[in-house]
Order: structure tokens, then C-alpha cells, then sequence
């Protein structure tokens, strides 16, 4: 069964990025965290959408097209 939601170090786990990337991007509202019983989680929902918006990433000297 899927998680419907990430405490912070599952949730790093699960993106693979760091912790302290993570609270940043809460802080900056672009990863929405809930309260529950003290405990900060991520929603599975809320972290791919995250991750979806993020940039693609392109290597450098792949620009351009030899076609």
C-alpha cells in the first residue's frame, strides 16, 4: 500500500533531496507541509506534484541539436 503521507526524513528519503532543501522550500511555500500531533508531514500528493514542478535538467553541451 502507497503512503498518503511523508514524515520529513521519509520524505527525504522518498526525493532524495536534503533535508535542510526540503524545509526551504516549505519556508519559501513552494512544498506544502500539514501539522499532525507535532509531527510536520508532506502529503505523497503535495511531494510529486513538487517534484513535477521542478526544472528539467539538461547537461551542459546538450543544447544543441546535431539533426
Amino acid at each position: 500500500m502507497m503512503k498518503l503521507a511523508y514524515p520529513i526524513d521519509e520524505a527525504v528519503n522518498a526525493s532524495s533531496i536534503k533535508c535542510s532543501k526540503l524545509y526551504e522550500h516549505i519556508r519559501g511555500k513552494k512544498l506544502i507541509s500539514k501539522k499532525a500531533h507535532g509531527r510536520m508531514l508532506i502529503l505523497a500528493d503535495d511531494l510529486k506534484l513538487f517534484l513535477d514542478t521542478l526544472p528539467d535538467f539538461v547537461p551542459a553541451g546538450c543544447l544543441h541539436d546535431d539533426a
